[in-house]
């Protein structure tokens, strides 16, 4: 009973006479809620490739595997992942990598090479360089800063002990 009666609030006009603008004013109606349909399964599908993204970025993970996870060839899915998120699914991947490496590289002593493997990067130079584009300085030179801020800090508060 839910599709006579949606398809009944998309014609109103065809109830009681077929009129042109009638069917025009339904159709467009149907337009919009098709597209809506579009749009959720379009997000629903973004939001399984981010969270097989945060699963499995210290992976490799390749166009090819992500786009068969949704069923989509690769083109199609590199279109639908740019379009809807600004970015390409490879910018993404970069990028949450980066994030998670930075946060080691503050919070961690371990080597650079080994926060590298660890979060999926494999190309020492092409690494430095998406590095050097997002924050401006080497690894090296952000965790000598990040320690000489925390050694002002240590020097200014007050100790409890």
């Amino acid at each position: 009973t839910v599709l006579p009666s949606f398809l009944a609030s998309l014609f109103p006009g065809i109830k009681h006479h077929y009129t042109l603008r009638a069917i025009i004013e339904g159709i467009g109606r149907l337009v919009i809620f098709i597209a809506y349909l579009v749009l959720i399964s379009r997000m629903k599908d973004i939001q399984r490739v981010f969270q097989y993204t945060w699963e499995h970025y210290s992976e490799p993970v390749t166009l090819d595997e992500i786009a068969s996870m949704l069923h989509l060839q690769k083109n199609y899915f590199c279109r639908l992942f740019r379009e809807t998120t600004g970015m390409t699914y490879l910018e993404y991947l970069n990028d949450y990598r980066m994030g998670k490496l930075y946060h080691d590289l503050i919070l961690t002593d371990s080597p650079i090479r080994t926060l590298l493997e660890k979060h999926g990067f494999t190309n020492y130079p092409l690494f430095r360089r998406l590095f050097a584009e997002r924050f401006h300085k080497t690894p090296s030179e952000i965790r000598r800063q990040t320690k000489q801020i925390e050694n002002k800090n240590e020097n200014i508060l007050p100790s409890f002990r």
